[in-house]
């Protein structure tokens, strides 16, 4: 995977660009995976929102309903972004110093 983040551009010096290593698993519930089955991975074809058909028709719904200004969007922000990578590394550093100058000098609202 790290091979296919380097040709494609993505690289840990960049956060919105930063490496991205998608989920492949979809059993969770078996004790042990033999990584030969190809029933334990994901349809790879399909985006993370519609592998569950409950929330790809929630999606859509918001999609057929929308009445803003703006053009309509299944989803509300790209998969890997500076806020993204900050939020979830947030505890090492440097990422707690970058997301202190993302949220204006400041630790994020944590009630939000």
């Amino acid at each position: 995977m790290m091979i296919l983040n380097t040709i494609s551009g993505r690289t840990y010096n960049d956060l919105n660009q930063y490496p991205v290593f998608p989920w492949i698993i979809q059993d969770y519930t078996s004790q042990e995976l033999d990584l030969n089955n190809p029933k334990i991975y994901r349809d790879l074809s399909l985006p993370v929102g519609a592998l569950n058909p409950e929330r790809l028709k929630s999606l859509h719904q918001r999609y057929d309903n929308w009445l803003e200004n703006s053009p309509p969007f299944l989803y509300g922000s790209h998969y890997s972004n500076a806020h993204t990578v900050t939020y979830y590394l947030l505890r090492m550093e440097p990422f707690t110093s970058i997301a202190i100058e993302l949220q204006d000098k400041k630790f994020d609202l944590p009630d939000r």
